[in-house]
């Protein structure tokens, strides 16, 4: 009876052991194939995440392109306009540097009174005085300028000379009010009309 029960309980085992090697089997296969399908979906899945990584990546890379164009073409353009700006200075300086030499010209003293009447008018005073440099004030003898100040109902005195600059500053006789009419500061006020001009001859363009 032992015996009997014992191979019973033996042939139960076996079964349960076969059924479950059974469900074990489809289990797996089960198992497979659904992780084939789970790996087929994934593959899709990572092929279009692929796509839109590759894509992002070019959408990234064109405004990468498109931003260092533009910072090239600005960085081209400070460049170009620091060029321009010492191309200038340097003309302008080699004419700051002539203007001393100006009062050796034959036309100078003519051009010198019109800067002398010119002063004046912007004064509009009825005393003024003149600052000249050394070399312009040789040039202008003291009764042109008294048959001067006559005709423009002015009165005019020589004031001390100019440390710097070439040509004349006029000043009131309180010296509140004064009119720096030297070639030097007449190229000042002209600097930004003559840019352009200076910039196109030297690059051949407009500024």
């Amino acid at each position: 009876m032992l015996k009997s029960i014992d191979e019973r309980i033996v042939e139960l085992t076996r079964s349960v052991l076969d059924a479950a090697q059974a469900d074990a089997e489809k289990i797996q296969g089960e198992a497979k194939h659904k992780e084939a399908e789970i790996l087929k979906r994934g593959d899709l899945q990572a092929k279009q995440v692929y796509a839109e990584i590759l894509e992002k990546a070019r959408r990234e890379a064109e405004l990468r392109k498109e931003e260092k164009i533009s910072e090239i073409t600005v960085r081209a353009r400070v460049e170009a306009y620091e060029h321009r700006e010492q191309l200038l200075e340097i003309v302008f300086s080699k004419v700051q540097d002539r203007l001393p030499n100006v009062p050796n010209e034959p036309n100078y003293p003519e051009a010198l009174m019109g800067l002398v009447q010119e002063a004046i008018g912007q004064l509009q005073s009825k005393n003024v005085v003149l600052h000249f440099d050394v070399k312009s004030r040789e040039l202008i003898p003291e009764e042109t300028l008294k048959k001067l100040g006559s005709e423009l109902g002015t009165q005019i005195e020589i004031g001390e000379n100019l440390s710097e600059g070439t040509g004349v500053v006029a000043t009131d006789t309180k010296g509140h009010r004064t009119f720096e009419n030297t070639l030097q500061r007449r190229l000042e006020r002209q600097m930004e009309r003559l840019r352009s001009e200076v910039f196109e001859i030297l690059i051949g363009e407009n500024a």
